[in-house]
């Protein structure tokens, strides 16, 4: 099982940076975003320490959008990995009915290119939707062609499903609920929950999941910043 948690777990690293970005944000922006401890599914995706994440997206008027982004990564177990950094690709189609239901859909492609060479199969893709109303966003990731070591297809047409919710306090402060759940076809699946408050660009989250081995099931605190910059 020495990489199957990390094959699970490498979806969410930079997912959450790419989709379902307000409509009023400029058409074309990046997006810098530094953690104490980068935070992916429920799972240390840093090795516990700090991680740096940037997110260059291009917006248009019909709703489509397309971008790159990329992060430092120490994917668990670390003994069993020398990836150092993630580089995806993603693109995608989002807006809101009349009634306020939101939507984002698209497809992100997963590249590492530091990973061991015996780490066949690291790259790999995924198509995700998410709907939303008000404060509540419920999303569901699919994977395309992901391989195990070995080069079987185990890790193939794994499932990850994420509920959650978003509010602010009177004072602006901002606070969220998640819950997600990560359906595994290599009979790892788990899940896991985040409570979060943020207020001027900063995030403070508490991350808590039922995985037994490897020390990932130990809750985990993070800070996070981000900044967004439009052009």
């Amino acid at each position: 099982m020495n990489n199957t948690y990390k094959k699970m777990i490498t979806a969410g690293v930079l997912i959450s940076s790419a989709v379902f970005t307000t409509q009023a944000m400029a058409q074309a922006y990046a997006t810098i975003e530094v953690s104490s401890n980068k935070m992916g599914r429920g799972v240390t995706v840093s090795d516990d320490g700090p991680s740096v994440t940037g997110n260059l997206r291009k917006n248009f008027a019909s709703g489509f959008y397309v971008g790159v982004l990329g992060a430092n990564v120490h994917l668990p177990p670390a003994e069993y990995t020398e990836q150092t950094y993630e580089v995806d690709v993603y693109g995608g189609y989002t807006g809101e009915t009349a009634n306020g239901i939101r939507y984002d859909m698209g497809y992100m492609y997963y590249a590492f290119p530091a990973a061991d060479d015996d780490l066949s199969g690291t790259d790999y893709s995924e198509v995700y939707g998410v709907i939303g109303y008000k404060g509540f966003d419920f999303e569901i990731d699919y994977t395309l062609d992901k391989k195990d070591n070995d080069g079987s297809d185990d890790n193939e047409h794994d499932a990850y499903y994420l509920l959650s919710y978003n509010g602010k306090t009177a004072r602006g402060i901002g606070y969220g609920f998640a819950a997600g759940y990560v359906d595994s076809q290599s009979n790892a699946s788990y899940t896991h929950y985040q409570a979060s408050i943020s207020k001027d660009g900063f995030k403070f989250a508490l991350d808590d999941n039922d995985i037994e081995d490897f020390g990932l099931g130990d809750p985990r605190v993070s800070v996070t910043w981000t900044k967004h910059f439009g052009f």
